[in-house]
């Protein structure tokens, strides 16, 4: 290294550039370029991952596909792993799910006391799911189009589309646009287009707590009726 005209000259590899001419940039951007495409980089992820895990995967990705909705138990998740992959125990599935949560291939919150024991294979499942409240459309949203089967008597009676006219649903979604209320009933309408069964509801709702999107309006209310 050495200076000129006030100017530093470095002989080696490196690349000097301005923020403020953009010189420089281009070939710096063309270095990078040729550094990213060398195969050897970026290592794949069979050379460094044990082939049971990668195997493990596989077995997870393909669950995500069959759930309708992609929601399973810790135990279900490793009942279906170790009987594909015989070198992963049920007692090692947990790290790879541990895993596959940090590198966002799924969501597992092993350190929550009540959503440790789930898995939700399909991450773009569960935000889809959850933005419901933030729809753009949501002064336009109708109960008919919520509506994936008309109401029947053969429907299950604890169907909530069964006790809920159109008058109601149109006050629920007053109550979220105008006042930021929102009612447990008007979330199980929602999420009931998405073929998410009574079961789940307290699950999700504790996911809405989880990532900040809602808040119990009353801490006491019988499973936070309201939000």
């Amino acid at each position: 290294m050495r200076t000129s005209d006030q100017r530093i000259e470095i002989n080696g590899g490196l690349i000097l550039t301005s923020a403020k001419s953009l010189e420089g940039v281009e070939k710096l951007v063309e270095c990078m370029g040729e550094i990213l495409h060398q195969p050897d980089f970026v290592p794949s992820v069979e050379r460094i991952l044990p082939q049971s895990w990668v195997m493990g995967e596989d077995v997870v990705t393909l669950t995500a596909d069959m759930l309708r909705p992609p929601i399973a138990t810790v135990s279900e998740m490793s009942g279906a792993v170790s009987a594909v992959t015989k070198a992963l125990s049920r007692d090692h599935v947990p790290h790879l799910l541990n895993y596959l949560h940090e590198v966002g291939s799924i969501f597992h919150f092993s350190h929550h006391s009540f959503l440790c024991d789930f898995v939700f294979p399909a991450p773009n499942f569960v935000v889809d799911l959850l933005k419901t409240l933030y729809r753009h459309d949501i002064q336009s949203l109708t109960l008919t189009a919520l509506t994936t089967v008309e109401k029947t008597k053969t429907q299950p009676q604890d169907d909530v589309r069964l006790h809920v006219t159109d008058a109601d649903f149109e006050r629920m979604k007053k109550e979220l646009t105008e006042n930021g209320t929102v009612s447990v009933e008007f979330l199980r309408l929602v999420w009931s287009h998405f073929g998410v069964e009574r079961q789940h509801y307290e699950l999700l709702l504790t996911l809405l707590f989880k990532f900040d999107l809602a808040y119990p309006k009353c801490k006491n209310a019988d499973t936070h009726r309201q939000m």
